[in-house]
């Protein structure tokens, strides 16, 4: 018996239509963005004061408000417009479990070399899996620990779009660094919606 054959996701195309979508949907866009900016805000104070704990604490907001942005551009992704998160899009079970992986890599720095070592090995999964979770579970009504198992097994099944979507985040990241976080009025919202619609190219395709 064949072994299944896994139709990859045109990363390309995919790219250009979120661009497209971007462009159509600018002001909304620009509007979710910076909401999910200002969830980060208790983070950013928190980091001026030093105290590694606080700034821990201080990123749950900004996981759970990740769900949420998320949430309002799945619609975009399925052919609609920017909307309020619907009730399965708004996630705080998600969050939390994220803000866990977060602290838990944070910590491990801390303990040696083998700590340096493993938070590496996490943050790469986290990197690689979490965007396919976050969309997928808002576009599929997963929650949670669910809506990270689905994430990996899409990164297992796709490791070319696990990749790309990792880069674009990574490449998000730094253009907001280096625009002075003027490219956070519409890269989070970007990184979010190239997710959501390679999941719904997946789902499409039968693929997940």
């Amino acid at each position: 018996m064949t072994a299944p054959r896994h139709v990859p996701v045109d990363a390309w195309s995919t790219f250009t239509w979120t661009l497209r979508a971007t462009w159509h949907e600018l002001a909304p866009i620009i509007g979710v963005s910076l909401a999910w900016s200002l969830a980060g805000v208790p983070l950013v104070i928190a980091l001026t004061t030093g105290e590694v704990w606080l700034a821990l604490f201080a990123s749950l907001p900004l996981c759970i408000a990740t769900t949420a942005l998320v949430g309002t551009l799945a619609g975009v992704a399925m052919g609609g417009g920017v909307s309020r998160p619907a009730r399965h899009g708004f996630d705080p079970a998600l969050g939390a479990v994220t803000w866990a992986w977060v602290t838990s890599t944070a910590g491990l720095i801390g303990v040696g070399s083998s700590g340096v070592l493993a938070a590496s090995a996490m943050g790469a999964m986290g990197v690689l899996v979490l965007p396919l979770a976050f969309a997928y579970g808002t576009v599929r009504g997963r929650r949670g620990l669910a809506a990270v198992r689905a994430g990996g097994i899409i990164a297992v099944l796709h490791p070319g779009l696990a990749l790309t979507l990792a880069s674009v985040l990574c490449l998000a990241a730094f253009a907001c660094i280096a625009s002075a976080g003027t490219m956070l009025l519409v890269a989070p919202a970007f990184v979010a919606l190239m997710a959501c619609r390679a999941v719904v190219v997946l789902l499409e395709d039968g693929e997940a």
